[in-house]
């Protein structure tokens, strides 16, 4: 994962949702499994 520092500013909002996407995801995937 890059950091911030790394990311252009513009494009930052746009990794920051991707992160926070892939992380509910990644949540999201072991509860499924626990049914």
């Amino acid at each position: 994962r890059k950091s911030e520092a790394e990311i252009a500013s513009k494009k930052r909002a746009e990794y920051r949702r991707r992160y926070a996407l892939l992380d509910s995801v990644v949540e999201q995937v072991p509860a499924t499994f626990k049914r």
